[in-house]
């Protein structure tokens, strides 16, 4: 559960009555998007954990890096950060590409998919209903693929919130306008 889940559900039905349903709808898929996201889990580790390769021997390490193992190679990049890939060469460089691609693409293909067939189709019947307000945003419209594909979920989790929060902008101006043309004798505005 995230942490701001509860909070921001308790918010959420403490001023249900002020909400309208597009509102409500909005709010609500944010909040199960982002429980999808937890539900997929982080992204797969590399083959060897830190603690592996620090308890590793130091024939061993050598061992690995002069036969420039991919999955070595992108792990210690990985845990250690730029700068501490022990490259010997080009193929010690693309063997710890390929590694990366073989750890990472099936996954990335896994959260393209799964947000494919569960939410674009809900995503983008948001998109068309703020539209029909005067509210369209291509922001919900992010392709979700790739390295940021949960990055462009949360993007357009928090586009929701956004435009919920601005279509309740847009109608207390509508209603700002409605009341002073009433006061002011005028027709409603609208």
């Amino acid at each position: 559960m995230l942490p701001e889940d509860s909070y921001l559900r308790e918010q959420a039905e403490l001023s249900s009555n002020l909400l309208t349903p597009l509102q409500k709808d909005a709010i609500q898929l944010a909040l199960e998007l982002l429980k999808f996201i937890e539900r997929l889990g982080p992204e797969p580790a590399p083959m060897y954990t830190k603690e592996q390769i620090e308890r590793m021997s130091s024939a061993e390490s050598k061992r690995l890096i002069e036969a420039q193992d991919g999955d070595y190679l992108e792990a210690c990049e990985y845990h250690f950060g730029d700068g501490h890939l022990p490259l010997k060469s080009e193929q010690g460089l693309q063997n710890a590409i390929m590694a990366n691609m073989n750890r990472l693409w099936p996954w990335y293909e896994k959260v393209r998919a799964s947000y494919a067939l569960e939410w674009k189709g809900e995503i983008e019947k948001m998109w068309n209903r703020f539209s029909a307000e005067g509210l369209a945003d291509d922001g919900l419209l992010l392709p979700v693929d790739g390295r940021d594909g949960i990055k462009s979920m949360r993007a357009i989790a928090a586009k929701l919130w956004e435009l919920a929060y601005k279509l309740r902008a847009k109608e207390i101006h509508i209603e700002d306008h409605s009341v002073r043309a009433r006061l002011e004798g005028k027709r409603e505005i609208r």
